[in-house]
C-alpha cells in the first residue's frame, strides 16, 4: 500500500534533511578547499582571477551533477524514513485512540516497515488493558448490585423492626421485671413482699 503523505514527522525527517544538507556542503566544502589547495601549490605563479577562473573551470563540470544528486538524495533519503517514521507515527496515532477509547482495533505496520516486530507486543498489551476494563466494568456492575441488596435488605430490616416495636405497643406488653430469688422464696425483708402459702 502506498502512502498518500510525502512529509510525516518535521522532527525526524527535517532533521534527516538538514543533515544531508550539512553533509553535501561539507563535501564540496572539501574537494573545493582541497582543489584550491592543490592548485595553489601547482600553479603559484597565477594571479587570483585565474586561480578563481581554473576553480570555476573545474568545478564548473562537476556542480550542476551534484546539484542534481542533492534532491534525489533527500527524495531517497525522506521515502526510506518512511519505514520508520510511519510506523511510529502509526504507533502513536493507534495509543493516542486506545487512550480516549475511540477505537478498539488493533496495531498494524505496513509491508517493509521496520520495527515490524512491535505490533505483536504491543496488541497483546492492549488486549490485555481491553479485558482488565471489562472485567472491572464487570465488578463494578456486581457491585452495584450487591449495594443495592444492601440497602434494600436494611431498608426491610428497619421496616420489621418497626412493626415488632409498634406491635409491642399496640399490645401494651411491659418488658419483664427481674424479682430477686429471696422475694420468690419469702425471705425478703422489704415489707409487703412475704408470699403467702
Amino acid at each position: 500500500m502506498m502512502r498518500r503523505k510525502l512529509w510525516i514527522d518535521n522532527l525526524v525527517q527535517g532533521g534527516l534533511v538538514n543533515r544531508i544538507i550539512i553533509y553535501w556542503v561539507s563535501v564540496l566544502a572539501y574537494f573545493a578547499i582541497g582543489q584550491v589547495v592543490f592548485q595553489w601549490i601547482d600553479r603559484p605563479e597565477l594571479s587570483f582571477e585565474e586561480h578563481c577562473g581554473a576553480l570555476m573551470g573545474t568545478f564548473g563540470f562537476w556542480l550542476p551533477g551534484l546539484a542534481l544528486l542533492l534532491p534525489l538524495i533527500i527524495f531517497d533519503i525522506v521515502k526510506l524514513s518512511h519505514r520508520f517514521v510511519g510506523p511510529i507515527y502509526r504507533l502513536k496515532k493507534f495509543l493516542e485512540t486506545v487512550d480516549t477509547g475511540k477505537e478498539k482495533g488493533q496495531l498494524w505496520f505496513r509491508d517493509g516497515d521496520f520495527w515490524s516486530e512491535l505490533v505483536d507486543p504491543v496488541n497483546r498489551i492492549v488486549n490485555r488493558m481491553y479485558t482488565a476494563e471489562a472485567k472491572a466494568t464487570e465488578l463494578k456492575v456486581r457491585l452495584n448490585i450487591v449495594e443495592r441488596e444492601k440497602q434494600s435488605l436494611q431498608y426491610q430490616f428497619d421496616q420489621m423492626k418497626e412493626k415488632v416495636k409498634a406491635s409491642a405497643e399496640v399490645k401494651g406488653e411491659v418488658k419483664p421485671t427481674i424479682v430477686p430469688e429471696a422475694v420468690l422464696k419469702g425471705n425478703s425483708s422489704i415489707p409487703g413482699t412475704a408470699v403467702q402459702s
